[in-house]
């Protein structure tokens, strides 16, 4: 469940959000789709911190539940925070399956998509001046015959909806 859901206030989960980045180097925040799919479809998890920790772009995924995001996530970042760079067009093998690393269009740094990072920005969390991030794509295998993966490279791609 959320923290603003159980009662928290933005001000209250910018501390909580800036305490975890101080102490890892880094957070991760998930957001539950419209309609809280249980497959995902609509949902979307993403890093913040990394860019001002260690220069790397966010890392962010589609299609997931946050659960399951911040898993992939969390074993992402802290390969990242051991020095791995993870490039637009490289492929990360990941065991049972690789994922590719894309672009994410400009058009999503205007949008909802990235929320979390512009208010710790604000709130004076981290000094990166610009956001930049990379989407870990996985294989249209990994969801089956129903693809939830939006490809954030394209301009008309949303988060919350599949494109």
């Amino acid at each position: 469940m959320c923290r603003v859901c159980e009662g928290f206030s933005i001000e209250d989960v910018t501390v909580l959000g800036a305490t975890r980045i101080a102490e890892h180097g880094y957070g991760i925040q998930g957001v539950i789709g419209p309609g809280g799919d249980e497959d995902g479809a609509g949902s979307w998890t993403y890093t913040v911190g990394l860019l001002d920790a260690v220069g790397h772009p966010e890392l962010i995924v589609a299609g997931l539940l946050p659960m399951d995001g911040s898993s992939l996530l969390s074993l992402l970042a802290g390969s990242v925070l051991e020095g791995e760079r993870y490039r637009i067009g490289d492929t990360i093998d990941l065991g049972e399956f690789v994922a590719d690393v894309g672009a994410v269009h400009d058009i999503q740094y205007g949008l909802d998509t990235f929320s979390t990072w512009y208010r710790m920005k604000d709130a004076g969390v981290f000094g990166a001046d610009e956001l930049e991030a990379v989407q870990i794509k996985l294989p249209m295998e990994y969801f089956g015959a129903k693809s939830t993966q939006p490809v954030l490279s394209r301009p008309e791609a949303r988060v919350d909806v599949s494109v």
